[in-house]
């Protein structure tokens, strides 16, 4: 990936950034929600960059340090109280803005795929 254009290293990275901002508004401006998220992206930063997933043919595969957490946390919040406390807290209007962040991201897929580094399906 070291020879792609630097526009779609850019436009992804404002897309994590705007992503970050409209989800920590959702939640109303939680720090603990901010903290998490902030040390959840400098760790697989760190992971990612370190060529840790390049490895495929490991047991269990790597990519499940990537999925696996996340999931767990997802129902954590909708099997406790407090998790849906705090679901039901999270501004809806917010998380639907929140949204329109899909639009760079397919742009940015669209780049990788012109650029060969993604398959087109």
């Amino acid at each position: 990936m070291e020879n792609l254009p630097s526009y779609i290293s850019v436009v992804f990275g404002l897309t994590t950034i705007i992503t970050v901002a409209l989800f920590y508004k959702a939640t109303r401006n939680s720090k603990t929600t901010l903290i998490i998220l902030l040390i959840w992206l400098a760790l697989q930063t760190v992971i990612g960059l370190s060529g840790f997933y390049t490895l495929t043919n490991t047991t269990p595969p790597r990519f499940m340090l990537l999925v696996l957490p996340p999931l767990l946390l997802i129902i954590a919040l909708f099997t406790t109280s407090k998790g849906r406390q705090y679901i039901d807290s999270l501004d809806v209007k917010t998380l639907t803005i929140l949204h329109t962040v899909r639009i760079p991201v397919e742009v940015v897929l669209l780049w990788l795929s012109i650029n060969k580094v993604v398959p087109e399906l």
